[in-house]
């Protein structure tokens, strides 16, 4: 078994569709600067975390 540990800071975004139609977004994340885009379909919802991850991991075996 493998078990993930760490921290994350930064920004949730929530993005929600009323349209009928797909929707291209392209956002900028304040924190890093990085530009991120993507597809968003019609009626259709997505959560999307944006940051600066710091991982620790370690195997385990049950």
């Amino acid at each position: 078994m493998a078990i993930f540990r760490g921290s994350m800071e930064g920004y949730l975004y929530t993005f929600v569709s009323e349209y009928a139609v797909d929707s291209h977004v392209k956002i900028k994340d304040p924190a890093t600067g990085k530009v991120y885009q993507f597809m968003l379909e019609k009626e259709r919802s997505v959560l999307s975390a944006l940051g600066e991850k710091t991982p620790t991991s370690r195997n385990e075996k049950e």
